[in-house]
C-alpha cells in the first residue's frame, strides 16, 4: 500500500502535463501512487498518461465515466480509488518540487495532532522557477476571512491531507455524498477550502517552497479565466448561496465577520452577470443579500435600483449612495501579496550553476534552456558574458529577463578561470555545478547528480558520461568514463583532465573553499588542477549515465592551445605529487594525445554524418575541409558522396 496518493484531474492538458508528471518521477520519496483521472479529454492527454503508466507502475490512469464532468468529479473518483494515508491534489499543469513528498510526509508523521499541513507555492510561466513570486504570503490574518475576501492564502497543491481528515470535512449543501462539489462550475477549490476551515481542522504551514503554479496567459484555457464566461457567471450565485447556507449553519456566531466579504462576492457576481447576461439576472443574484439578511434593506434596495437601470449603472449613479451607506468594500479585497508575494531574499538555493560564455551565440540558448528545463529546480544560474563580440550577450539578456533564476554579468574579456571564480563568489549555495555555453544538459542531469551527492556525503566532485557531438549536434561517440575514485585519480595524475568532463561536474562548496577554487595561473587546464586538489580532500566519481551532449568544434581550447597546455599540465602534476609527499616518477610522461589538424577533424565529422544519413551536414564539413586543404582528394570524395546521398533523399 502506498503511503501517499497524488490525484491529478486532467482535461486537454497534454501540452502542459509534463512538469507535473516529471516532477513526480523525480521525487526523493518513492512510496506513492499517482492517479491521473482524465475528464473526457479530446487531445492526447490519455495517451500521455498511459505512456507514463507503462514506464512506472505507480502512475495509474483512469477515465471519468459519463455523465460526470469537471475537476471536482475527477478528484472525487481519485479519492475513491486512492490507497494512501496522505492525499495531495495536484493540477495537471502545475508541479511539485523533488523534495515535496519527503518533506510533507516527514512533517505530518512528526505531528500526529495535525489534520493537514500547507506548503508554499511559487508561480511559473514556462519553466518552473522562472517567476520570483509566491502564490500568497502568510499575513497572520484569519484564513477563513481571507478566503471569503478572495485573498486565497494557499493554492490547491499546497495542502497535504490525512485520509482520515477528508471524512470529517463538511459536505456541500445538497450534495452530502461528495467531498468536492461536482455542481460547481468554477471556484471549486475556493469553496472546498472554505468548508475545510469551517470543519475546524487543525493545520500548520511549512516554511518551504515545494509546489509550483502555472500563471495564466492570454488565450490559455483555465478555470481562472473561464470563470468569466456566461455559464460560469450564471453558476456563481448558486455556489455563493451554498457557501452562505454552510456558514449560517456552521458559524452563525461569526456572521458579522463573514457577511461583509460575502456581500462583496455577491456584488462581483452581479457585476459579471450584468455584463455577460442581463440586468435581471444581476438583480436576482443581488437578492441573496436580502434573503440571508447580509446587509440592511437600504443597501439591498439601492443595489436593486443600481442593477435595474443599465444607463444609470454605467454612469455610476446610486453607487455613491451605496458606498456611503455600506462601510465595507463592494468588491472582494485581495491582499497586496495575492499572486505577487516576493520570495525571501534570504533564500539560498541548494545548487548554483556557473557558466562563462564567450562568442557562443549559435549554441548558448539551447545550452541555457537545457538547464532551465531540468527537473531539479532549486538552483541559481550564474552566467558571465566574458566580453563576447557576437550576439551572445543579447541572447543571454533576453533569457535572463524571462527567468529569475538567471543572474547575468556582462563585462570585458578576462578568461575562463577568472570568470568561474567570479561566478562562484556570487553565491553561497552548498553545491556548485558547471555548464558550458555550447553543450546540452540532458533531462534528469541535475536530479541524478544531486541525489547521488546527498546519498554520498564523502563525494566532493561528481561528473557524468557524455555524448560527443559535432558543431551541428550530430552524435559522434559516447565517452568511456572511469567511475571509481582510485581509477580517476590515476588518470588525473597522468594529465588526463578529461577523466572528469568539466561541464558535467557538481562540486561541494566546502571542499572548494578548502582547496582554494580555480587557480588563474593554470588557465586552460584549470579543471585538471582543481580536480586533483579536490581528489586530495574527498572522493571523486563519475555517474555511468550519459547526462550531457559535449560539443566538439575547431575553436575549442583542446585544439588551439595544445602545446601551451602540455607545459601547464606538467607543472600541475608536479605540484600534485609534491602536495601528496610523493616523488614524481622519473619516467613520468603525460598521456599521449595530440589533436588532429582542423581538416582531418572536419573529414572525420563528415564521415560520421554520412554514416548517420545526414548529407547536408556532411557536405558542410567537407566544404570546410576543402577550404583548409583544397588539394586533398579525400575531401572531394566526401563532398561527392554527400551530394549523391542528398539526391537520394537524405536530410
Amino acid at each position: 500500500m502506498p503511503l501517499v496518493s497524488v490525484i491529478i484531474p486532467v482535461h486537454n492538458r497534454a501540452h502542459e502535463m509534463s512538469p507535473a508528471l516529471d516532477g513526480l518521477l523525480a521525487q526523493t520519496f518513492t512510496d506513492f501512487e499517482v492517479l491521473i483521472v482524465d475528464d473526457h479529454s479530446t487531445d492526447h492527454a490519455r495517451d500521455l498518461a498511459r505512456e507514463y503508466a507503462s514506464r512506472d507502475e505507480r502512475f495509474i490512469p483512469a477515465d471519468l465515466p459519463d455523465p460526470s464532468r469537471g475537476a471536482p468529479a475527477a478528484r472525487n473518483l481519485g479519492v475513491a480509488r486512492s490507497r494512501g494515508d496522505f492525499i495531495i491534489f495536484l493540477d495537471s499543469d502545475d508541479a511539485l518540487s523533488p523534495h515535496a513528498l519527503d518533506a510533507r510526509v516527514r512533517f505530518l508523521q512528526s505531528r500526529p495532532d495535525l489534520d493537514f499541513c500547507v506548503s508554499r507555492t511559487q508561480l511559473f510561466r514556462e519553466h518552473v522557477g522562472d517567476v520570483p513570486q509566491l502564490w500568497n504570503a502568510d499575513t497572520g490574518d484569519d484564513d477563513l476571512i481571507r478566503l471569503l475576501r478572495g485573498d486565497v492564502p494557499w493554492q490547491t497543491t499546497g495542502p497535504t491531507w490525512r485520509r482520515s481528515t477528508l471524512d470529517r470535512i463538511i459536505r456541500p449543501v445538497d450534495s452530502h455524498d461528495q467531498l468536492w462539489d461536482e455542481s460547481a462550475h468554477s471556484g471549486q477549490d475556493w469553496e472546498f477550502h472554505i468548508r475545510a476551515l469551517l470543519s475546524r481542522l487543525k493545520y500548520e504551514r511549512l516554511d518551504i517552497i515545494d509546489s509550483h503554479w502555472r500563471t495564466h496567459s492570454k488565450g490559455r484555457s483555465a478555470i481562472g479565466i473561464s470563470s468569466h464566461q456566461v455559464e460560469h457567471a450564471r453558476a456563481r450565485p448558486q455556489l455563493l448561496e451554498k457557501i452562505i447556507r454552510t456558514l449560517s449553519a456552521q458559524a452563525p456566531e461569526r456572521k458579522s465577520d463573514w457577511a461583509p466579504p460575502l456581500v462583496a462576492c455577491i456584488w462581483e457576481a452581479a457585476e459579471h452577470l450584468a455584463r455577460q447576461a442581463s440586468s435581471r439576472e444581476a438583480q436576482d443574484a443581488w437578492k441573496l443579500v436580502s434573503t440571508f439578511s447580509l446587509a440592511s434593506s437600504l443597501i439591498h434596495h439601492a443595489g436593486l435600483v443600481y442593477w435595474s437601470n443599465p444607463k444609470s449603472r454605467r454612469a455610476g449613479r446610486n453607487l455613491k449612495l451605496i458606498e456611503s451607506t455600506w462601510p465595507h468594500p463592494l468588491m472582494p479585497q485581495r491582499g497586496r501579496f495575492y499572486n505577487r508575494a516576493p520570495i525571501s531574499p534570504d533564500h539560498v538555493p541548494e545548487l548554483a550553476i556557473v557558466m562563462s560564455a564567450y562568442n557562443v551565440a549559435p549554441y548558448v540558448e539551447q545550452a541555457v534552456r537545457s538547464i532551465l528545463q531540468q527537473g531539479f529546480r532549486d538552483f541559481k544560474f550564474i552566467i558571465i558574458d566574458d566580453g563576447s563580440t557576437d550576439d551572445t550577450g543579447t541572447i543571454l539578456e533576453r533569457l535572463a529577463a524571462s527567468d529569475c533564476r538567471i543572474q547575468l554579468v556582462r563585462r570585458g574579456n578576462k578568461g575562463l578561470t577568472v570568470s568561474l571564480n567570479e561566478a562562484i563568489a556570487l553565491t553561497q549555495s552548498p553545491f556548485i555545478g558547471r555548464m558550458d555555453g555550447d553543450d546540452i544538459a540532458r533531462p534528469g542531469r541535475l536530479m541524478q547528480q544531486m541525489k547521488y551527492l546527498r546519498e554520498h556525503p564523502d563525494c566532493v566532485l561528481l561528473g557524468t558520461r557524455v555524448m560527443n557531438i559535432d558543431p551541428y549536434g550530430v552524435p559522434l561517440y559516447e565517452s568511456k568514463m572511469l567511475e571509481s575514485h582510485d581509477a580517476i585519480d590515476r588518470e588525473l595524475l597522468m594529465g588526463r583532465g578529461g577523466s572528469v568532463v568539466h561541464p558535467t561536474v557538481i562540486m561541494r562548496r566546502d571542499a572548494l573553499e578548502r582547496v582554494g577554487f580555480y587557480r588563474e595561473e593554470f588557465n586552460n587546464s584549470e579543471d585538471l588542477d582543481l580536480f586533483l586538489r579536490l581528489a586530495e580532500v574527498g572522493r571523486v566519481h563519475n555517474l555511468p549515465d550519459i547526462l550531457l551532449d559535449y560539443r566538439r568544434h575547431l575553436s575549442s581550447v583542446n585544439y588551439t592551445r595544445f602545446e601551451n597546455q602540455k607545459k601547464i599540465k606538467h607543472d600541475i602534476i608536479a605540484q600534485a605529487f609534491a602536495r601528496r609527499g610523493v616523488a614524481m616518477p622519473a619516467d613520468w610522461k603525460m598521456s599521449e594525445w595530440k589533436p588532429t589538424t582542423g581538416a582531418e577533424q572536419l573529414r572525420e565529422w563528415a564521415w560520421n554524418a554520412l554514416k548517420q544519413h545526414r548529407p547536408r551536414i556532411a557536405r558542410e564539413h567537407a566544404l570546410a575541409a576543402l577550404r583548409l586543404q583544397p588539394l586533398r582528394r579525400s575531401s572531394y570524395t566526401l563532398l561527392l558522396r554527400a551530394i549523391r546521398m542528398s539526391r537520394r533523399g537524405g536530410t
